[in-house]
Order: C-alpha cells, then structure tokens, then sequence
C-alpha cells in the first residue's frame, strides 16, 4: 500500500511539473529553446502536441559540431535552408570544415534577414564570408577563438580586403582573436562606422600588443584583459567602459589607467572583481587622473 501511495505521489508531482511548464507561453519557451543546439531543438516536437510545432517559430540556429560529423552540419545546413527567417546563427566549428562548406551556410542565412552572427573557430585562418560585406542588416558580430587540443595552433583572423564595409554592425566581440597584424584590428573596427558596443578578450593565445581603439561612435567598452598583454591605446569616444575580471595586478592596473585617463568622452567605468580587496582597489583608481571630468567609477 504504501508503495502504491508512493507512485502516486510521484505521478501526481509529474503532472504537476508538465502542467507547471505547459502554463509558460510561447515566448518563453521560444527564448528558453534560443539557447539549445538546433539539433535538440527539433528534438522537442516528440514532448507533446503543443511542441510539435512550437519549434518551427525559433529564428536562433546553433550547431555545436565537435568533434565533427559531417553529415550532421550538412543537415544543419539544410535546416537552415529551409526556414523563412534566420536572425541569429551561432556556429560551433572545427579544422574539418572548410570555407567551402561554411560561406553557402552563411550566405543562406544571410538572405534570411541575419541580425547575429556568432563563430567560435577552431582554425588556423579565417576570412569573414564576403556576403557580410554587401549585407547591411547584420548588427552583431561575435569571433571567438578555441585552441585546437592536439596541435595547440590558433586561429588567424585574415586581413580584410580593401573598400569594404560592415555598415551595420553595432556590437562586435573579439574574443581571444588572433589576427595577422596589428593593423587588422585597426582596419576591423575602421570599417564599422555605427560600432556602439566593443568587447575585446585577450588570451594567451592573443598575439597582438597594441590594441589601438579609435571608434568616435563608441559607447560601451568592455576590455577583460586579465592575459597581462599590453594595454590597449588610443581609446576614443566611448560613452561607459567596463573592465573584466579587475583584480589589482599590475598589467590591469596599466590598462585601467590609461584607459581612464584617455576616453575623453567617458561617462560610466565598471570593473568586475573577485578580489577581497575590493575597496582598496576602488580606493586606488579613485586617484587615477581621468580624461573625463563627468566619469564615474561603479566596482561590481
């Protein structure tokens, strides 16, 4: 008998969560199904008749493909294809891939009226799809890099070609980017003229040393530059900057000054920290000459 009780307990609390989650709406789940690889998001149209189709609705396309099975990206591809609305796509990609393969996907999506371009690499070199350069639309640009685990080698971010434009890009990720020169992140962020949002993280595996930023439509800057690579110069017009991972060292230190005495145009420096002396840090840069007579330091 008490077994008996206890199953029924059980189911009742099972229905209750099924019921718990049929109560959310649409836009939730539809958000909540944003973060998932596409491959599991069609997954889900097996849960219930509610779900069978709810799927369809998401424009947030994922594939996380390592190691890779070159069957499963061309499915994924094909998925791509075959929606009427792409806004975001997020790839996850490995050396097996070539441009070959990547740029059609891209291009699809492209046509699909794309706002978000996300691409973690896995490459020795990589050249952005020249589809992104006559495309106008697109507003997000994340790169990011992983280190190949057997070879140890990093990804190469090209030099982009001559007389063209990200003309719609307003929020541009540099994470852990390796690029040919110097100058290629100069020539990156000279050819988006509505750039608001720039988050740059430097890695180890970074290879540039002076990270020159010169963006007069800049409002945000977020620099986690914890790697202790030099600091970034020639900070320009940026209305609030957040520096990561702020601990106190001596190469954060550098850059949060220079940064501090440089944009002119700051309003807001928020530094992350997970350090116990918070307040002696905070205390220290409170002393920091600032370019900017209206900027306020927040530690968080």
């Amino acid at each position: 008998m008490r077994n008996q009780n206890r199953r029924r307990g059980t189911m009742r609390n099972q229905i209750r969560r099924r019921d718990l989650v049929s109560e959310f709406p649409d836009e939730l789940l539809l958000k909540v199904l944003s973060f998932l690889p596409s491959k599991d998001v069609v997954a889900t149209s097996a849960i219930s008749k509610r779900w069978k189709s709810l799927w369809k609705e998401i424009k947030t396309f994922r594939n996380d493909d390592t190691p890779p099975y070159p069957l499963t990206f061309q499915m994924f591809a094909l998925f791509v294809r075959s929606r009427s609305s792409v806004e975001s796509l997020q790839l996850k990609l490995n050396p097996n891939y070539s441009r070959r393969l990547i740029n059609p996907l891209v291009n699809d999506a492209v046509a699909r009226s794309l706002r978000e371009l996300r691409i973690e690499m896995l490459y020795k070199s990589f050249e952005l799809p020249e589809s992104l350069y006559l495309y106008t639309q697109l507003e997000t640009l994340i790169l990011e890099k992983l280190r190949a685990p057997s070879t140890h080698q990093n990804i190469t971010l090209v030099d982009i070609p001559s007389n063209v434009s990200l003309t719609g890009v307003k929020k541009l990720h540099l994470l852990s980017v390796r690029f040919s020169s110097d100058e290629s992140v100069t020539k990156l962020l000279s050819i988006c003229p509505l750039l608001e949002d720039l988050v740059v993280r430097r890695s180890l595996y970074t290879n540039v040393m002076i990270f020159t930023i010169d963006v007069p439509t800049l409002k945000s800057l977020s620099i986690d530059n914890s790697s202790g690579k030099s600091r970034p110069e020639g900070v320009h017009g940026c209305g609030r900057s957040g520096v990561t991972h702020y601990n106190g060292t001596d190469q954060e230190r550098e850059a949060a000054k220079y940064i501090l005495a440089n944009a002119s145009c700051l309003k807001k420096a928020t530094f992350y920290s997970k350090s116990a002396k918070k307040h002696d840090i905070l205390k220290e840069l409170e002393c920091v000459a600032r370019g900017s007579k209206t900027c306020m330091l927040v530690f968080e």
